[in-house]
């Protein structure tokens, strides 16, 4: 089982405290930046690599937190790694512009009104399989957009054509000054004919295959 990573705002020590003696005493392990980094580590990489071990992270959400530079890069970090995130709100807090797209869709916990009933949903949370209204289950990647990789058949039939045409033109410049006496003029126009229809036949099935 992974830790929890608790991002907080230092302000809200003694409730962040609470929460995490409450999670440590019914199994989960906290991640919390000052009890878990040793005196001269390098505190932003103990920071980064321990939201990727984490099994979710905890958004402590107060109104200091969303002012937070480092919430909301811990935030991001979290979006970025794929793992849960889970607010949970131990004061009334409005959204910030700046956190309102990694959280969009996501159900905060309260845990002002009533700890313990909060408490339970935030333990409901981390023991299921996707916690509240998350998009992707924990560790999994959400899937990619692909863009412009697949083009329509009538985009593949313009390029035939285009060729095609491009082939014909070709063949009439040929035609005119070649010495149509002599045989040359229909040899080089059957042999550019094939080549400009063997090179459309060939980009048309690129594009029904892309």
């Amino acid at each position: 089982m992974g830790s929890i990573f608790l991002s907080y705002s230092r302000t809200d020590k003694d409730k962040v405290d609470l929460l995490a003696s409450k999670l440590a005493a019914v199994g989960r392990p906290v991640w919390i930046d000052r009890t878990s980094i040793q005196a001269g580590d390098q505190w932003r990489r103990q920071i980064v690599e321990a939201i990727r071990q984490a099994d979710a992270l905890i958004l402590v959400l107060s109104p200091e937190a969303v002012q937070s530079d480092n919430v909301r890069k811990e935030l991001d970090l979290a979006e970025e790694t794929r793992i849960r995130i889970i607010p949970a709100e131990i004061r009334p807090v409005t959204i910030p512009p700046q956190m309102q797209y990694q959280l969009a869709g996501i159900q905060r916990i309260n845990l002002y009104d009533d700890f313990e009933a909060g408490f339970q949903q935030l333990l409901n949370a981390l023991g299921g399989d996707q916690g509240p209204l998350t998009e992707s289950k924990a560790g999994q990647p959400r899937p990619r957009i692909r863009f412009n990789k697949r083009r329509s058949a009538s985009t593949g039939t313009l390029v035939f054509y285009t060729v095609i045409s491009t082939g014909l033109l070709l063949l009439g410049i040929v035609w005119l000054v070649s010495d149509t006496e002599s045989g040359i003029g229909p040899t080089c126009l059957g042999s550019i004919l094939l080549i400009f229809t063997i090179a459309g036949w060939v980009s048309w099935k690129k594009q029904k295959k892309g």
